[in-house]
Order: C-alpha cells, then sequence, then structure tokens
C-alpha cells in the first residue's frame, strides 16, 4: 500500500504482537499503540482494505492533525502536522505532545489515537483557515473536533452547500488563497487586510473595508462560483482574481476617506442602474482608476455636476430634479404627488404644477429631491400614504373617468386654467387635473360657482372681465365703456366667474390696460377696437414669443423723408429693425413694419426706403402713427458712426 501514513491493520502493514499494533509512519519509524483483547476482537483484515478503527489525534488546541482515513495531514506548504518521536511517539511540529477525542495525552497511559470512520460533510476544494491550517483531507472530507463537530460551517438557507465560515466564525481560503467566505461580513486575506474587488468597468465591488456592496434591489454585486470563491473580479489595476499577479488589497490610488451626508445623517447614493456610489457607512466609493463615485461640497453634501449621471437616493427618487421637466425614478417611472387634500401637485407627466404667481407647488430640499408642498406639509402618494411611511409609493397615479378629463371650457393647449386662488386646474396641455380619488378637481376646489370656467384673456390679450366679474366683450364686440356704461344693452353677460386678478382699474371697475400694458381705452373712454371688436394690433405674442392670433398683416405706413433719416440714425440690433421695446417702458414689446412708400417689384427702391436696411418688423399698436413712432425715437439710444 502507498499510504505509509494510514493505520492499516492488515497482515502486510501491521502485525498484533504482545498487545501491540505496530504501524509505518510518515517519518519511516514505527508507532506503537497497545490495544486489548476487546479491541483485537474489533480489528478485521480483508485484502489490505481498512474497515478498522483509524489513527485519530489532535493537537492542543484541539485541532485535528489526521484525516478520517488516518492520513497525517499537511499545511498549505506540504509539510506534515504529525512527527514521530525517537520513540516512536506522535507529536506535532513543535515536538509538543498530541491528543486523541478524549483528550488524553500521547505521554498518558490512557492515550488512545484509534476511532471509527465517521461521515462528514465534503468539500470540493481543499479548504485551509488564515494560519494555512487544513480544513479538509484530500478526498474532501470536512475534518471533525474531538466532539464531533465540524472545522467548517455551511450555509442551510439560500445557497445550499455554500461555506459560511470556519468552526468560530472566520475566513476560510483555497489552496491559492482566495476566499471561500468572507470573514464575520468582510472579505479579507489570511492577514486580516480586506480585498477590494472591482468590475471590469471599474466599478467598486466591495467597499474600502472589504464588505460587500450591493445594489438598491437588495442585490450582491459579487458573483461567486459554486465554490463559493469570488468570480469576474480584478484589483485595482485590472488583475483578474485567477492570475498570480491579483492582489486585492491594493487600494485605487488617490483613494481618501470621503463621507456623505445630508443633515447630519449618511447618504445612500445609487446611480441609474442601481449601482451603488456610496456605502452603507456614507463613505464615498471609488472606481479602479481613484475617481470617486460622488463629489461633495465643504458641507459634505452632494453636489450636481453637468457631466455626472443621474444620482436617486434609497427610495428610487432623483437628486437634483428639474422642475421645469418630469420627476422620473430609477426605473423611469414618472412620480404623482398630492397634497393631505388629495389635490395634484404634479401632472400626468411628474412635472411639478405651478401657481398662476409662478410658484411651485413642489418645495425641494437643499439636494433637489421633492419633500413637501408649498406649505410645508409632508406629500402624499395616490393612498394617501405620507413621504416618510414605508408604504409610500408616487408611481401610482390616480385613476379618473376620461369623461372628466375632457374640459368643459374654452382652452388651448398651452393655456393654464386657474381657480380663484391661482391654482392650476389644468396642465400645460390644457388636460384637466383630477385629485387622488379620481374626482374631478374643478368641482371640488370651485364651490358654489357655475361649472363652465373661462380663459381670463383673449387671443389678443385683453381682459375678459372687470373686476366686479362683469363679461367686457360678447361676440367680439364690447359691452362696457371704460365708465362702466353699457353699450349694448340687448347682450348677455356673465354675472360671475371664477377669476378675480390683481390689475389696474379705474374707479369703475373697468381695466386699463392688457396684459401687454397697452392701453385699453382713449380718452373718451372708447375701447381700442375695430368694428368687430378686435385691437390694432395683429400680432400678439405670449411670454415665450408663441403667436398667438392668427392673422399676420403688414402695414404700409407713409412716412416723411426727415423722420426716416432719424429712424436710419439710430443704433438697431444684428443687420435689422429688430425693435423690442422694454416693458418697463411702459410700451409694448411688438414689432413694426415701417416703409416709405409700396414699391413696385422691378422699381429700384428709393434711398430713404427702410426696407433695404432693415428686414424685421416694426408693428405699430395705437391710433397714433406719428406719436408712437417718436415715441419710439426717444427711447432708441443715438449711436454715433451711423
Amino acid at each position: 500500500s502507498n499510504e505509509s501514513n494510514s493505520l492499516n491493520i492488515s497482515d502486510k502493514k501491521s502485525f498484533v504482537q504482545r498487545g501491540f499494533v505496530t504501524v509505518l509512519s510518515s517519518s519511516n519509524t514505527f508507532a506503537e499503540k497497545r490495544i486489548t483483547n476487546d479491541q483485537q476482537a474489533n480489528v478485521s483484515i480483508l485484502n489490505g482494505e481498512s474497515l478498522q478503527p483509524k489513527l485519530c489525534v489532535f493537537d492542543s488546541n484541539r485541532m485535528p492533525l489526521t484525516d478520517l482515513h488516518g492520513n497525517v495531514l499537511k499545511d498549505v506548504f506540504g509539510l506534515p502536522l504529525v512527527l514521530f518521536d525517537k520513540k516512536g511517539k506522535p507529536v506535532d511540529r513543535q515536538g509538543a505532545p498530541v491528543f486523541d477525542s478524549n483528550g488524553v495525552s500521547s505521554t498518558s497511559q490512557g492515550f488512545s489515537p484509534v476511532e471509527q470512520f465517521r461521515m462528514t460533510k465534503l468539500s470540493p476544494v481543499d479548504l485551509y483557515d488564515a494560519k494555512g491550517y487544513p480544513l479538509t483531507g484530500k478526498d474532501g472530507h470536512v475534518h471533525l473536533n474531538p466532539t464531533g463537530e465540524t472545522l467548517v460551517k455551511f450555509c442551510r438557507q439560500g445557497s445550499e452547500g455554500l461555506v459560511l465560515s470556519d468552526k468560530d466564525g472566520g475566513g476560510v481560503w483555497d489552496s491559492k488563497g482566495i476566499p471561500v467566505c468572507s470573514a464575520l461580513g468582510k472579505w479579507v486575506d489570511q492577514e486580516g487586510r480586506p480585498y477590494r474587488f472591482f468590475m471590469g468597468n471599474g466599478m467598486p465591488v466591495t467597499d474600502s473595508k472589504g464588505r460587500e456592496l450591493y445594489s438598491i434591489y437588495g442585490e450582491s454585486l459579487l458573483m461567486r462560483d459554486a465554490c463559493g470563491r469570488p468570480i469576474h473580479v480584478q484589483d485595482t489595476f485590472g488583475v483578474s482574481i485567477t492570475a498570480y499577479a491579483f492582489d486585492g488589497t491594493l487600494h485605487p490610488p488617490s483613494e481618501t476617506e470621503i463621507f456623505c451626508f445630508f443633515k447630519g445623517r449618511p447618504m445612500k447614493l445609487y446611480n441609474c442602474k442601481g449601482l451603488p456610489l456610496t456605502d452603507e457607512d456614507g463613505r464615498v466609493l471609488f472606481d479602479s482608476f481613484g475617481n470617486p463615485l460622488v463629489r461633495v461640497d465643504f458641507h459634505n453634501s452632494p453636489m450636481k455636476c453637468e457631466e455626472d449621471s443621474p444620482m436617486f437616493d434609497e427610495r428610487k427618487f432623483p437628486l437634483f430634479c428639474n422642475p421645469a421637466k418630469p420627476i422620473i425614478n430609477m426605473d423611469g417611472k414618472p412620480l404623482f404627488f398630492y397634497d393631505k387634500n388629495k389635490r395634484p401637485l404634479t401632472d400626468r407627466r411628474g412635472v411639478s404644477l405651478v401657481y398662476a404667481s409662478g410658484i411651485l407647488l413642489l418645495k425641494f430640499d437643499d439636494v433637489g429631491r421633492p419633500y413637501a408642498d408649498q406649505k410645508g406639509k409632508p406629500l402624499c402618494d395616490v393612498k394617501g400614504n405620507e413621504i416618510f411611511e414605508r408604504e409610500f409609493d408616487a408611481t401610482i397615479s390616480a385613476n379618473a373617468n376620461p369623461a372628466q378629463l375632457k374640459i368643459s371650457y374654452s382652452s388651448k393647449p398651452g393655456f393654464v386654467v386657474y381657480d380663484r386662488s391661482g391654482r392650476p386646474l389644468t396642465d400645460n396641455e390644457g388636460n384637466a387635473l383630477v385629485n387622488s380619488d379620481g374626482t374631478s378637481l374643478e368641482f371640488n376646489v370651485i364651490k358654489q360657482k357655475k361649472k363652465v370656467l373661462k380663459q381670463e384673456y383673449d387671443n389678443f390679450g385683453r381682459p375678459l372681465f372687470d373686476k366686479h366679474n362683469r363679461s367686457l366683450y360678447c361676440h367680439g364686440k364690447p359691452v362696457f365703456n371704460s365708465f362702466g356704461q353699457k353699450l349694448m344693452d340687448t347682450l348677455e353677460e356673465e354675472t360671475s366667474t371664477d377669476f378675480i386678478r390683481s390689475g389696474e382699474y379705474n374707479k369703475f371697475g373697468m381695466p386699463i390696460k392688457d396684459k401687454y400694458l397697452r392701453d385699453l381705452y382713449d380718452e373718451n373712454g372708447a375701447p381700442y377696437c375695430d368694428k368687430t371688436g378686435t385691437p390694432e394690433s395683429r400680432e400678439i405674442r405670449h411670454c415665450e414669443g408663441i403667436l398667438l392670433s392668427v392673422s399676420d398683416e403688414d402695414r404700409i405706413i407713409k412716412i416723411p423723408k426727415d423722420l426716416a433719416n432719424k429712424i436710419q440714425a439710430k443704433c438697431f440690433e444684428q443687420d435689422g429693425l429688430l425693435v423690442g421695446i422694454p416693458i418697463e417702458n411702459s410700451i409694448i414689446p411688438e414689432e413694426w413694419v415701417i416703409w416709405c412708400e409700396q414699391p413696385e417689384e422691378d422699381e429700384p427702391l428709393p434711398e430713404t426706403d427702410l426696407h433695404i436696411y432693415f428686414s424685421a418688423k416694426l408693428r405699430i399698436t395705437t391710433l397714433s402713427t406719428y406719436r408712437a413712432i417718436y415715441e419710439l425715437l426717444a427711447l432708441i439710444p443715438h449711436k454715433t458712426g451711423r
């Protein structure tokens, strides 16, 4: 037999003489063991195959020195753990006595190093502890201590058969020094130094302490083989864990300890793929190239950088939200928020609603996350759960009857309708807003009012109601003059409206100017309208420059030559007469067209024709053409050399 380290009591390798069993040890010396007659009766010999007891000894720490077959164990360097002294007695490598399973020393008379084979678990790889001590035998059987407890603990749930730790909760490694399990929750080498594992793209898999990182969905980023060893990871220099030059204890270059806090509490941040950017303590993670995954300011609060990808907190809420854009969570779903009264704070796209005064209905914290309504009350979801509750889910929208989404009042896309408090009743697309319970926002907010709402202004910028809520126009014709006198007694008028705006009114309640700050009435109190009720200006644009009126006609105006020369001598923008009169000058920011005369197509343009020099348009909006032109000239500064 080649198994020279085994205690095989056979007719070839052992013999019974005067009550002793002599076996061939690993040091080519003979070890003797006295056995009784009862033990001799239990010894069976069958063609050299051992069915009898095996050598079983332990060191002073009760760690086995032989495997289950009686073979002497070797450490990770291949050195045997059991030697034999000159008398053939077994000792450990330091020459100290060994012990049997009952704790009796080899120097004592009752020493009995023989024991029956005991079944144990198998491991597909050789396992060692931090000191290089073998935890498995050649055949993969896990060693046992004297009480029969295995030296390796295995998982009972989840990954069945994976190594959990050694019997003391420490780490376990294979023959190449690759860890098979974490030690007390950390992946470390035999000296206790943390392992830094990285993906192929440089993203970290473990933190600076060697702890496993998890995605926002609770999935571990560390992939493991059937034996529990990490796979598909590399060190900070890109060396694979299976390579000889792998050194997982190296830290990324320029890595420093940076914390990310918000109001004194550590922040757990993730990228758009759910990968962590900070560890569980709020430390900023670094990639394998030494780049921090989160930038912080002097107060250790996260900073927004344009080149960085979006960041999300542990609730999948985005950071640094743009109030003018939809609020989208990590999964790409829009977030819908409501107040305590079930009223919506975002539209159906997830964009924050805005009061008529321009104030947002949502409040955002210092890192750009929505957290409360304008009054500071906590946000609610469609079910009424507040934002700090575990059941809060802002991805669910209200279920409304399609008929409720059809607005019954005249409106156009881009025109928002508000209630008397300035709260929006429609979104920017003209869709009616509904409460979280699906009921109509219009009926709940506006009580004891008519169900049909009216716009505040028409497409020409004229207010439709005075401060007494009376309609000013009917079928395009004015109903009142500036003195509050009815011009048409037979026309129907609205007795109430849902709009009360602060503006300029005279003592009769009539508005003096429209929303473009143009005068609505002349000195006689008559409206500045033509016979159809249309104001003189035909091109009306709102603040974003979108054309509101349906017609755009050029009006040819003949002006004196000296006046044309004065206009040519002024300073204009670009290469044309682009006149945008500032609103603070109490004159509308309109464009006027000024030509000296109507030229023929084939006729050369006269020297004073402004259209030769100026391509933009200047529109008049008052009845006095020359007065408006001279007012315009007074506003435009002179420029020498023109």
